[in-house]
Formats: C-alpha cells, structure tokens, sequence
C-alpha cells in the first residue's frame, strides 16, 4: 500500500482536535467555567475557518457532523447509563 498524502495526516489532525475542542467546551460548560470555555471558542473559529477553506466545504462539513454524530451517539447512551 503506497503511503498517504501528508494532507490526509493534517485532515485527521484537525478532525480530531475538533472532536476535542467539543468535548472540552462541553465540559466547561457543565463546570461552569464559561470564561475559558469563550477563549477556547477561538480555537473553535479557526479549526471552522480550516474546515471551511475546503474545495467543497458544504458536502465537507455536512460529513464532518455526520461523523462527529456517530461518536456522540454511542458516548451518549454511556453516560445516560452511567447516571442511570
């Protein structure tokens, strides 16, 4: 299998700080920590930004959130069971 281009590396990089960045600020929230939670924001506009500079960023963030619901999902019905 030949190697992968460097910019499928840079895409997963910054999908899965995307994904980090939501629970983080979830997190903050729920700590009432809305301070930091609106600094992070920041972080949030320029991964956006890097999302949005994509050839066709409507189909790329249509399945941007289409992958990030499938992980929200499952971690959903844990923590109901967890509280439960």
């Amino acid at each position: 299998m030949p190697p992968l281009p460097a910019l499928f590396y840079v895409h997963g990089l910054l999908f899965s700080a995307w994904v980090v960045l939501f629970l983080v600020q979830a997190r903050l929230v729920a700590a009432r920590n809305v301070a930091l939670h609106r600094r992070l924001g920041v972080l949030g506009v320029l991964l956006a930004a890097a999302v949005a500079m994509r050839r066709r960023p409507a189909r790329h963030k249509r399945l941007m959130v289409l992958a990030l619901l499938t992980m929200i999902a499952p971690a959903g019905r844990w923590v109901a069971g967890l509280g439960g």
